[in-house]
């Protein structure tokens, strides 16, 4: 298998995938890492079945007549700009690019909620309870992850964010979602029940921000 990359997440893939697999091609287009864990770099260089190949970049994938991955062409970069002749074909069974994410919460920037956001555009969260800076409003999945970004992970998540929002409408306006009706601890006058809902804004592959606001 080839990875491409050359940050934590690459290294970190190229270790578990040299568990289970033969030969791991090891790609990055830089003389050096971008990774940070010292202790990965080291175990991925000490690893006898992950072969490093810097600098180079993928120039050509190989697909069959069934759309299945054949082979992959990479090159060595002689610098940012310029690729040197040598290229190498790679019989690979599948590719992991993991060459970094941005969290797709653009459109925050330009809405009302004035949500919090980490300095690379995550949002912010409380862990426990999936809640953001906004009352009523919780995210939940890569958009709020910085560090695992798996999908079992974000459905577990989602699942706490939609539970803590549903008990956020009931507590804050006696309204159960479920029914749309008002229990008898409502306590707020003039609330338009069909105006309350747990609202889920899609945000890309596996990030969502539920919303429970009037």
């Amino acid at each position: 298998v080839l990875v491409v990359g050359g940050g934590d997440a690459a290294l970190d893939a190229a270790l578990i995938l040299s568990r289970r697999s033969k030969l791991v091609y090891l790609l990055h287009r830089k003389d050096g890492w971008r990774a940070n864990d010292a202790s990965n770099i080291q175990s991925v260089e000490a690893t006898d079945n992950i072969r490093i190949m810097r600098p180079y970049i993928v120039k050509k994938w190989e697909i069959d007549e069934h759309a299945l991955l054949n082979s992959v062409t990479v090159g060595k970069v002689g610098n940012v700009d310029t690729i040197s002749s040598g290229d190498e074909e790679l019989l690979v069974d599948g590719v992991f690019t993991m060459i970094g994410s941005k969290p797709n919460s653009h459109f925050l920037l330009s809405s009302d909620l004035l949500l919090e956001l980490s300095g690379d555009g995550h949002v912010t969260v409380d862990d426990k309870m999936m809640s953001t800076s906004h009352p009523g409003v919780f995210a939940a999945g890569e958009v709020a992850d910085e560090r695992y970004r798996q999908a079992i992970v974000s459905a577990s998540d989602g699942a706490k964010a939609a539970i803590e929002a549903e008990r956020w409408l009931r507590s804050t306006y006696g309204i159960d979602p479920r029914s749309t009706r008002r229990s008898t601890s409502g306590h707020q006058s003039g609330v338009d029940t069909n105006a309350v809902t747990g609202e889920a804004v899609a945000a890309g592959s596996g990030e969502t921000l539920t919303k429970g606001l009037g």
